[in-house]
């Protein structure tokens, strides 16, 4: 799927392929995302009032100056591990639950900019050369030298 406007969908499943453009999307419901890539210098908007839901065994790919902006109330499980290439952005402003100890990785500048709420559920989360930015709350149990060892603030 290309994105070179704005378009606005309900709901959103993600399990392969790729999404790529200039423009934004925006899901107003559900954005499921268990494969594939989100590339080029768009933005993906999972809306207010909208679940964001990164699951499943493989990877998941944020490339080349995308943005993936949760508004809503986000999840990420499973083992597949999120990649992140060439600033790429994750960027929370709600409600944001890692529930998977898979590699969240990093090449040449990805960022996860935090403006709500973060919670780590398991045993801390494996950043590789991720910068994480918290300007919100951020709550863990377990291991949290692993996910305080990435904030930059």
């Amino acid at each position: 799927m290309s994105a070179a406007a704005t378009p606005y969908v309900t709901v959103f499943h993600q399990s392969g392929g790729s999404l790529r453009g200039t423009g934004t999307i925006t899901v107003t419901s559900v954005l499921n995302w268990s494969a594939g890539t989100m590339t080029d210098a768009g933005f993906t908007i999972v809306d207010a009032g909208a679940t964001l839901d990164i699951n499943g065994s493989a990877e998941k790919r944020l490339y080349i100056d995308r943005t993936l902006r949760n508004d809503g109330t986000g999840i990420w499980t499973g083992d597949g591990k999120v990649y992140m290439y060439s600033n790429a952005t994750f960027h929370n402003t709600s409600s944001f639950d890692m529930q998977s100890d898979a590699p969240w990785e990093s090449a040449f500048g990805g960022l996860i900019a935090n403006d709500g709420t973060v919670t780590y559920s398991l045993d801390g989360v494996n950043f590789v050369d991720v910068d994480f930015q918290d300007w919100g709350n951020l709550y863990g149990a377990g291991d949290a030298d692993k996910l305080n060892s990435a904030i930059k603030l």
